[in-house]
C-alpha cells in the first residue's frame, strides 16, 4: 500500500510540473516533468496611439503656434525571453525592440488678412520617430488557464526622427502669393525630443502551444509615458498595440 501511495505522489507532482506552463508537454514516460521554464523567441506589433500635446513651433526663429492632438501610427518586432517561476502561473518576460512611430501633429496659426480676406491656414508636422525599447513585465496566468496579465515598464530610447512640415489654405477660395494652396516649411523648428521616455504598461495575452517547447503568445497592451516626449513641452502619448511572439523552451537552462 505504502509503495502505491509513493507512486500516485509522484505521478501527481509529475502532472503539477508538466502542466507548469498551463501545456500538457509529454517529453518522457518515465521523465515527464521535464518541461523548460526558459523561453526566448521574437515578435512583432501593430502600433496605435493618440494623445495632448502643447507644442510650440517656430518659423525662422519666430512664435507662431502650438501642435496639438497626435495621432500616430507604427510597429516594432526584436527579441524576448520568457522565465516561468516555480508556481507555473507567474513568469518574467523581457524584451528589447524596434519601435517605428509615424506621428501626425497639427496646428492652426492666427488668420491674416490678405487679398481683402481673411486667410485661414492649418499646420500639419508628419513626424517619423524611430526608438529602441526596453521592457520588463510581470506575468500572471487566470484561474491556471492560457490567459494571463502582465504588468510592467517600458524604456524608449530615441534613436532618430525625421518630420516635415507643411502649411495648408483651408479657406475656401484662397491661396498663397504664389497661387499654391499647400506650402513646405523648411525653417520650422521646435524644443528637442527627449531622449528616453518612461511608460507603465498593461498587456492582455493569450498562450496558445504549437509543439513540445514552443508556443505563441498573442497579446494587446496599453501604456502611457510619465516624462513628457519632448522638451520644456507637453507632449503624453497614450499607446495601443497589439502582436505575436513566439517562444522556444529550453530544458537545458531550468
Amino acid at each position: 500500500m505504502n509503495k502505491i501511495k509513493f507512486i500516485l505522489t509522484i505521478l501527481i507532482l509529475s502532472s503539477v510540473q508538466l502542466l507548469s506552463q498551463g501545456f500538457d508537454w509529454q517529453y518522457s514516460i518515465r521523465f515527464p516533468s521535464n518541461s523548460p521554464k526558459f523561453f526566448v523567441g521574437a515578435s512583432s506589433s501593430k502600433i496605435f496611439s493618440t494623445g495632448t500635446s502643447d507644442i510650440s513651433f517656430s518659423e525662422l526663429y519666430i512664435p507662431c503656434c502650438s501642435f496639438s492632438s497626435p495621432v500616430s501610427d507604427g510597429f516594432s518586432f526584436g527579441l524576448n525571453a520568457e522565465y516561468w517561476l516555480n508556481s507555473g502561473v507567474e513568469a518574467i518576460s523581457l524584451s528589447m525592440n524596434f519601435r517605428k512611430n509615424n506621428f501626425n501633429l497639427k496646428a492652426t496659426p492666427d488668420p491674416v488678412f490678405y487679398k481683402n480676406d481673411t486667410l485661414y491656414t492649418e499646420i500639419i508636422n508628419d513626424n517619423i520617430i524611430n526608438y529602441f525599447d526596453v521592457s520588463g513585465l510581470y506575468k500572471y496566468r487566470i484561474n491556471n488557464s492560457h490567459f494571463s496579465l502582465s504588468a510592467g515598464i517600458m524604456l524608449n530610447i530615441l534613436l532618430s526622427n525625421y518630420y516635415k512640415v507643411r502649411e495648408n489654405v483651408i479657406s475656401l477660395d484662397d491661396t498663397f502669393n504664389n497661387g499654391e494652396t499647400s506650402r513646405e516649411i523648411i525653417n520650422g523648428s521646435t524644443n528637442d525630443l527627449s531622449k528616453i521616455i518612461i511608460s507603465p504598461i498593461i498587456r492582455v495575452n493569450y498562450d496558445l502551444s504549437i509543439v513540445n517547447s514552443i508556443y505563441s503568445t498573442f497579446y494587446a497592451d496599453f501604456g502611457v509615458n510619465l516624462n513628457s516626449m519632448i522638451k520644456d513641452d507637453s507632449w503624453r502619448n497614450y499607446q495601443f498595440s497589439i502582436g505575436i511572439a513566439f517562444y522556444f523552451g529550453f530544458i537545458f537552462l531550468n
